[in-house]
């Protein structure tokens, strides 16, 4: 279960979707086989960006992403971060008080 939550006046990008990865990567899933197994090399260089204390536990160098990254982009990479978690165990998101969730976010969803 993945568990995220916006709110209110947040300005960080994809704000909700960010602390779910978060808590589950960081405090939940650290084992440095499962983090490459669900942050693939070609995704990875995003979510380290958002998340920097993923860099504690990710076991390979990833570059920093393209300037010219795009919210396409993140979404891409989130949606890639789930299948791979969906292909290895059932997965539910729960977001709570998305009526405070940034256009960035509802994009994501």
């Amino acid at each position: 279960m993945l568990r995220g939550r916006a709110i209110k006046d947040e300005t960080r990008p994809f704000s909700p979707f960010t602390l779910m990865v978060k808590r589950f990567l960081c405090d939940i899933e650290h084992d440095r086989r499962w983090m490459v197994k669900y942050l693939e090399p070609e995704i990875s260089p995003y979510f380290l960006n958002l998340i920097p204390e993923l860099r504690t536990y990710y076991p390979l160098d990833s570059p920093e992403p393209a300037s010219a990254s795009t919210n396409l982009s993140f979404v891409y990479s989130f949606q890639r971060f789930f299948e791979n978690l969906a292909g290895s165990k059932p997965v539910l998101i729960i977001l709570d008080d998305i009526q405070w969730a940034g256009d960035d976010s509802l994009e994501l969803l």
